[in-house]
């Protein structure tokens, strides 16, 4: 509303003077007013404040919600678990650090979109997927890489991808790893999860909503890197791998697309609970899920369980 107003005051700035090409409304704050509704009328520097105003109410509203839904909502948690999450939430600034897991970490305002049904960033992600890893004590098995490998790969700098690399392989035993799990960020608006079967020779995506991802050239780069590291094992071997042509899908639960708020934006989180499936399963072809988008109140303060964990 606030950005409308502007526009219509710079419009109606031009159309008094034709040969201004740029307006600065800073400079002429009282030259125009612009009426809103029934709040009032108001110059450029009243419309800052409204607009001030206006994301304090927002901000106001969403701890609400946030409350609401930490003390209304199925979960599983205990009291004294709940009360953490909740102290996290209200009583720390938003930078304050919540959750460290090597490289990654979580601070206060993204931990915070965990409630309601809002979209996580990678930072979540990435965090979640390696403390998950580290409990679980799979450092030598699977290997986890962050959700920006891909924007590691697509710069197609050899010694840099390679750097990135060697940073996040020097734990895997190279014949005991058996699975490459690696978050995938499709458009800026879905979360999706690529996992390469190191052993079996097979790539496998998902996402809850049935999006493809095409490109197996990005499995080919992945194991290209590990084949440059541990060229002595055949789990590795570039000629077989090239013989892999497609992705299959390993069986992410249905993302609701009908309208249901439980659910619909918990893309992100699916990718977490997802991860967790095939690091407890032998195989990604046999995965049983462990979850539902339909149960993702309970889900989501598992994960923020997780991360207020240490």
């Amino acid at each position: 509303m606030v950005e409308a107003a502007v526009t219509l005051m710079r419009k109606e700035k031009k159309r008094g003077d034709k040969t201004v090409k740029t307006i600065d409304l800073e400079a002429e704050d009282k030259a125009m007013d612009v009426s809103i509704g029934q709040l009032g009328i108001f110059c450029r520097a009243g419309l800052g404040h409204l607009e001030w105003l206006g994301e304090i109410a927002a901000m106001q509203y969403n701890v609400q919600e946030e409350r609401k839904w930490m003390m209304q909502t199925p979960d599983n948690l205990d009291d004294q678990t709940r009360e953490i999450i909740v102290q996290l939430l209200y009583k720390f600034p938003l930078n304050h650090l919540v959750a460290k897991e090597g490289n990654y970490s979580v601070n206060v305002w993204v931990f915070s979109k965990l409630a309601l049904e809002r979209y996580v960033d990678d930072t979540v992600i990435d965090t979640a997927i390696a403390r998950i890893h580290r409990q679980y004590n799979l450092k030598e098995t699977v290997l986890c890489l962050p959700s920006h490998t891909i924007t590691w790969l697509d710069t197609g700098d050899g010694d840099f991808i390679r750097e990135c690399f060697r940073d996040r392989i020097l734990q895997v035993k190279p014949e005991l790893l058996r699975l490459v799990l690696i978050p995938i960020n499709m458009d800026d608006a879905h979360w999706g999860l690529l996992a390469v079967d190191v052993q079996s020779k097979e790539a496998y995506f998902d996402d809850g909503l049935g999006w493809t991802f095409r490109r197996i050239s990005y499995v080919h780069l992945i194991i290209r890197e590990l084949h440059f590291h541990f060229p002595e094992c055949d789990h590795f071997s570039l000629k077989d791998w090239l013989l892999v042509k497609n992705v299959e899908r390993f069986g992410m639960p249905r993302q609701p697309t009908d309208g249901q708020v439980i659910g619909g934006g918990s893309c992100g989180v699916g990718v977490i609970l997802s991860a967790h499936d095939l690091m407890r399963s032998d195989r990604p072809r046999s995965i049983s899920p462990s979850w539902r988008f339909e149960e993702m109140t309970v889900h989501r303060k598992e994960v923020m369980k997780l991360l207020s964990s240490t």
